[in-house]
């Protein structure tokens, strides 16, 4: 439906490929392999009783070069999931009505927050618990040695300053931690912190309120991955285990 309404515009090189993504074929392009580029992703969820989808569509900006990064979460690299990669209103509109034998569409404007189920839901939809617990369960390691050097999945180097023999592995659900293995080596012994990390809620961890006695390092390397916030490390930690 979305490259029909694309076609109409004159974009007449908009495609859906297998993935049923929106993609761009190059121009002058045969029929033959060609890389495409993606413009449009789409999304859905769907839950016992309602279903979300979401959908976008990407004409022209002067920042696509930059757009990736925001994207993408910086411990991705890191991270194996369950769930699936994702990702001119007026055509998309006047294609949706002949689809469905729509004529006149309802337009719903701000005045609609007032009512209850609709406030209730973007109230849901906004909140941390939602945009944070509502993941697919995922596996986070440092390990590398198991990744695809291709350039799909590189290798990412761990950050120099991390501790000697540092390990860091960990199993997510409902955004929270349900198993891990996190370690490092300090003056020739071995330190565990993954029992602290076990049932907590990641977005909940505040990585500069650790006891003194573990190393800043791995916690400032998780705050830069994980948190949604900006942590104070001028804070003193508390001198406790």
């Amino acid at each position: 439906m979305v490259v029909r309404a694309l076609h109409t515009l004159g974009v007449d090189r908009a495609m859906v490929n297998a993935r049923h993504d929106i993609v761009l074929r190059p121009r002058g392009s045969g029929d033959g392999g060609f890389r495409s580029f993606k413009v449009s992703g789409s999304a859905y969820k769907l839950t016992k009783e309602r279903a979300l989808h979401h959908g976008t569509c990407l004409l022209s900006s002067p920042n696509i070069a930059k757009i990736f990064k925001y994207l993408r979460s910086p411990a991705l690299r890191f991270i194996t999931a369950r769930g699936v990669e994702s990702a001119f209103e007026d055509a998309v509109v006047e294609e949706f009505g002949k689809m469905y034998s729509l004529h006149e569409p309802i337009i719903l404007g701000e005045d609609v927050k007032v009512v209850p189920e609709i406030a209730k839901g973007i109230e849901e939809l906004t909140s941390l618990d939602w945009i944070f617990s509502q993941t697919p369960q995922f596996i986070f390691s440092s390990d590398q040695s198991t990744k695809d050097t291709d350039k799909k999945h590189p290798v990412h180097p761990l950050p120099k300053d991390l501790p000697p023999n540092f390990k860091a592995d960990f199993t997510a659900r409902d955004g929270a931690i349900i198993e891990a293995d996190v370690q490092y080596k300090d003056k020739g012994e071995m330190v565990q912190i993954g029992d602290k990390l076990v049932n907590r809620k990641i977005h909940e961890i505040e990585w500069n309120q650790f006891p003194q006695a573990i190393a800043d390092e791995p916690l400032k390397w998780f705050s830069k991955l994980f948190s949604h916030k900006v942590e104070d490390w001028r804070k003193e930690r508390i001198r406790k285990i």
